[in-house]
């Protein structure tokens, strides 16, 4: 990663130097994605203290992800309440991290009704953490998947791990 252009800018705001990655083609893939998020929340510093200015200049905090358009830490919020997909991934990812390991599709109906469950909560951490740790599922043991034998290829290059 070619960090010289943030540091070279070091009197703009964080802005001006992540538009440069947001237009940039060999950057543009992954921070179209996560620089909004960043942008909208950029009134707060490295240790969350409100912040209007920076370097002398007004933080401007609209951001524009998928499409949507929304200013500030509240116009996030409502983006992410609004977008079906968070429930569901948050779950997942909750389920995934307390196993650590990958979801198995077969798993993938039990993920559903913690979402569910998840949502008619009011959406509250607390009670997701607490319904995947207390359920019977959490608790099952899953088989690995058998080792694949080796190719032949493998075999004549000592590969075979």
């Amino acid at each position: 990663v070619d960090f010289s252009k943030v540091q070279a800018t070091a009197n703009g705001t964080v802005r001006t130097r992540l538009i440069d990655h947001m237009t940039n083609p060999g950057c543009s893939a992954c921070h179209k994605m996560s620089d909004p998020v960043g942008l909208a929340l950029e009134r707060f510093d490295g240790i969350g203290r409100h912040r209007t200015v920076e370097n002398g200049q007004p933080i401007d905090v609209s951001a524009d992800l998928a499409g949507k358009k929304f200013e500030g830490a509240r116009g996030l919020g409502a983006y992410l309440h609004d977008n079906p997909a968070v429930p569901a991934c948050l779950t997942r990812n909750v389920y995934y991290y307390g196993q650590g390991r990958a979801v198995d599709y077969k798993e993938q109906p039990y993920i559903d009704a913690q979402a569910k469950a998840f949502a008619a909560s009011g959406y509250r951490l607390p009670d997701l953490y607490r319904s995947i740790a207390t359920s019977p599922e959490f608790f099952k043991v899953m088989k690995p998947a058998a080792p694949k034998p080796a190719t032949t290829a493998q075999l004549a290059t000592g590969d075979a791990r």
